[in-house]
């Protein structure tokens, strides 16, 4: 390879036919660093001209008398290409190590002498200062030696994954929330399209080896059954307001005040609907008849949710807070309830991470269908990865989500997309350039583009590895 030119940020280079580069692949010239956004043949003076003679004039009615070196040479320049490379930044020695700095305001680099290579994955992950073990999850798409690529627990924060419905984004959620588990984290996973409950079973839809790190809640459920259990809201770790709210009592009725009063004089102790009856039935005066018929008709009505009830939520979270995941089933709920349990949930994980003093990994699988406009994910977003929420959205449609989840990430995975218009809103994360997203429409199935703390901000293109012993759900439906 030969150095053409440097314009802005990018620098051209010249690639014979034998040369082996690709989109992604990591180029240093003399410390200089940069990644392939683009390639393509070059568009040189005479070139054009001598393809299209050929192709104009049958092959029948000529007769080429050029010389072999001459045609040899010509057919090596049409061959040839251009490679566009981003300027990433530069190689610079520490402490007699070498790391990669990003950002460039040296160029001193010879046209004449300088010979751009393809710097293997393994030596960039070192320049990177990244350590990856044996049991990575994906792999770097490079011509050069490619390696393992692992996503580390300590480099979670706020992170997106995102692409096109059927081009991995799924499964690779469900590949990372395993390896979390291996890794001893806990993780809350928000389910609204009901393609992680089948994690704990293999091909064969028998219990696997994650099945004893699986907890599954469903408010449908009467029952518990196995690791199944029905998932419920104890009134007595919800406030008087939110249990009105979530039963139509408006704070200008006198019901509102009395259930005040039930809440109060409560405090502290565990309780259920029934108690809220018996309650209600005790009300003897005359002047009360009204809240007490209102308070019953509105037991009659939670009832009828599904949704109150005992449930120990720390005891599930402390059976698995040494590894393990509890998956809460969100599909097909509506979505009046589907706010009152999101928000539970969330206030439930802030109480467990101040008290025990442990981090929790949130997957918000499709997380615009409950993010928009609710203050509780602002609050998460801003706060709560500083006491140790670390939260995962996993969504087709980033352009949906709040406009912080993309300003305040740490992280970005993306699969293929073909939108320009989503393209560009992804790179407002100001981590990826669109230069570079470009490239996201060329990807195949199970290829991704990661930057961010998982890569020390330098853009990987990744291929995500297969999972075996486990039914990996979400793969679309065939018609026939």
């Amino acid at each position: 390879m030969h150095l053409l030119t440097k314009h802005e940020d990018k620098l051209l280079v010249i690639a014979s036919r034998d040369e082996s580069v690709r989109i992604g692949d990591v180029l240093e010239a003399d410390g200089v660093i940069s990644q392939v956004v683009d390639i393509g043949f070059p568009d040189l003076p005479g070139i054009q001209e001598h393809i299209l003679r050929q192709s104009l004039i049958p092959k029948t009615n000529t007769k080429e008398n050029t010389e072999e070196e001459i045609r040899t040479m010509f057919g090596s320049i049409a061959d040839s290409r251009i490679v566009v490379s981003k300027i990433r930044g530069h190689i610079s020695s520490s402490d007699g190590k070498d790391i990669f700095k990003p950002g460039l305001t040296d160029f001193n680099i010879s046209r004449e002498t300088t010979k751009p290579i393809v710097l293997p994955p393994k030596k960039l992950v070192q320049l990177l200062n990244l350590n990856f073990g044996k049991n990575t999850i994906a792999t770097t798409i490079s011509s050069e030696d490619p390696i393992g690529f692992d996503f580390l627990p300590n480099h979670f924060g706020i992170s997106l994954i995102t692409g096109q419905k059927g081009y991995g984004k799924s499964y690779f959620s469900k590949r990372l929330l395993l390896n979390l588990i291996e890794s001893g984290a806990l993780v809350i996973v928000f389910d609204i399209n009901g393609e992680y409950g089948d994690l704990d079973k293999d091909e064969n839809l028998k219990p696997n080896d994650y099945s004893q790190h699986f907890t599954f809640l469903e408010r449908s459920r009467r029952q518990p059954q196995g690791n199944r259990l029905p998932f419920r809201i104890p009134l007595n770790q919800i406030s008087s307001f939110e249990f009105c709210k979530a039963v139509n009592i408006f704070e200008n009725q006198a019901t509102f005040a009395t259930l005040i009063r039930f809440w109060n004089e409560h405090a502290g102790q565990q309780f259920d609907l029934n108690d809220v009856r018996d309650f209600a039935n005790g009300l003897n005066d005359h002047r009360e008849q009204a809240v007490r018929e209102t308070i019953i008709d509105r037991v009659r009505t939670a009832e009828t949710m599904n949704l109150f009830g005992p449930m120990d939520w720390t005891q599930i979270l402390q059976s698995h807070q040494e590894g393990g995941a509890v998956v809460i089933s969100l599909a097909r709920e509506h979505s009046y309830l589907l706010s009152i349990m999101v928000r539970f949930i969330l206030r439930s994980i802030e109480r467990w991470v101040i008290e025990r003093q442990r981090g929790i990994a949130l997957f918000l699988e499709e997380a615009q269908n409950y993010v928009e406009g609710d203050d509780s994910f602002r609050d998460l977003l801003t706060r709560m990865r500083h006491i140790g929420g670390y939260p995962v959205f996993i969504t087709n449609d980033p352009q949906t989500l709040p406009p912080e989840v993309l300003s305040l990430a740490d992280n970005v995975v993306c699969f293929k997309f073909e939108s320009e218009q989503v393209l560009s809103h992804i790179s407002k994360s100001g981590k990826i350039d669109e230069g570079t997203l470009k490239n996201l429409k060329i990807l195949e199935s199970g290829q991704c583009l990661c930057v961010g703390k998982f890569t020390n901000d330098f853009p990987f293109f990744l291929q995500i590895g297969k999972q075996d012993g486990v039914k990996m759900a979400g793969e679309t439906k065939p018609l026939v």
